[in-house]
C-alpha cells in the first residue's frame, strides 16, 4: 500500500492526472445514466421526476467537480 506522498507524487505527473480526471468524469457520467434510467422507470409524477432529475444532475456535477478539483490540487 502506498502512502500519501507516493500517490500525490504519482498524480502530480501529467499523464496519470489526465487518466484520473477521465476516470472521475466517466464514473460520474455512468452513475448519472444508471440513476436516470431508474428514475424514469420508477418515478411517475412529472413534477417529482423533474425534481429528482434536477437533484441527480446537481449531485453528479458537484461530485465530478469535487473530484476534478481534488486531482487539480494534487497535480
Amino acid at each position: 500500500m502506498s502512502d500519501f506522498g507516493t500517490v500525490s507524487g504519482w498524480v502530480a505527473r501529467p499523464l496519470p492526472a489526465l487518466m484520473m480526471a477521465l476516470l472521475v468524469v466517466t464514473t460520474f457520467w455512468h452513475a448519472r445514466l444508471g440513476m436516470q434510467v431508474m428514475v424514469e422507470d420508477y418515478v411517475h409524477e412529472a413534477g417529482t421526476k423533474f425534481a429528482v432529475m434536477a437533484a441527480l444532475n446537481l449531485a453528479t456535477i458537484a461530485g465530478a467537480g469535487f473530484g476534478l478539483f481534488s486531482i487539480a490540487r494534487l497535480a
